[in-house]
């Protein structure tokens, strides 16, 4: 009785460190993939951030160029009414 007794304490006490060592190695298999999964997260948001700060200043550039063409449109508009007032001051001197 006493050998089966012993031989019950030794299994369940191997069986109980093969689950402690299961779980460690486990852990740390999973510790590891956590560890290429942030990496690579990162890496990606880094990436992301870049992209987006190149989107940002191109945006800039057009509402630079899209104001620029504003001003040269209203600049325009003046050239022309004053050539049509330079045109109209001509055609009363030559009626003159």
């Amino acid at each position: 009785m006493q050998a089966e007794i012993i031989v019950a304490i030794i299994t369940s006490t191997a069986s109980f460190f093969g689950v402690i060592i299961t779980a460690f190695v486990s852990g740390r298999r999973q510790k590891s993939q956590h560890e290429t999964q942030s990496s690579w997260l990162k890496t990606k948001f880094d990436y992301i951030e870049k992209e987006i700060a190149k989107l940002e200043d191109k945006v800039g550039q057009h509402n630079h160029f899209n104001d620029r063409l504003h001003k040269l449109s209203a600049r325009i508009d003046l050239q022309e009414k004053d050539i049509k007032s330079a045109e109209h001051r001509i055609d009363d001197l030559e009626e003159n």
